[in-house]
């Protein structure tokens, strides 16, 4: 008998991304950042030899990967050494199995990004430059079909992950709230 209550990721249909409310056309593919929580390792009396633990709440820097078919003005738009507030839009595919109907989410990726670096890409006849950027991304918000999956705001002391806001003691420990 199939999960009824599990659709099955099948990929993801489209995307547009979004800086102060205008489409970017051209983006070819974006890199996400990848989510790596601060560790230490715990050593000494009654352990028996090294452990590593995570720092809850705490993320490591985070860093995102945007190719560009052209260097050209979106590109270097977001090359000002400015804080940018994107939206990444992503249409993600699904299979109910139950009616074998195919369905749409929403992905709403909201984030604050500053260039690190960026490549314009190669000039040649007939063919796209294939330049690319990276950035810091220093706030991140993901929204699944308009409820919030995760929230990182590291200046804020925010860590929410499924509706568990992990920071929330330790703001309040620090007078933060």
């Amino acid at each position: 008998m199939p999960n009824t209550n599990q659709n099955i990721d099948i990929a993801i249909s489209n995307y547009a991304f979004y800086k102060g409310g205008n489409e970017f056309i051209g983006v070819g593919e974006i890199t996400m950042p990848q989510i790596n929580f601060v560790t230490t390792e715990v050593e000494g009396a009654g352990i028996a030899g090294t452990v590593e633990e995570t720092i809850v709440g705490f993320i490591e820097t985070m860093e995102m990967g945007i190719a560009f078919k052209l260097f050209s003005g979106n590109a270097i738009s977001l090359l000002e050494p400015i804080d940018h507030l994107v939206e990444l839009r992503v249409g993600h595919q699904e299979r109910d199995p139950l009616d074998q109907a195919y369905k749409q989410r929403g992905l709403k990726h909201v984030m604050i990004l500053r260039p690190k670096g960026t490549n314009p890409g190669r000039v040649r006849k007939a063919s796209p430059a294939d330049a690319s950027g990276t950035y810091s991304c220093r706030y991140w918000k993901m929204e699944l079909d308009g409820a919030t999956v995760f929230e990182f705001d590291p200046y804020n002391f925010i860590c929410i992950i499924n509706g568990v806001d992990y920071l929330a003691e330790t703001r309040r420990v620090l007078g933060k709230e």
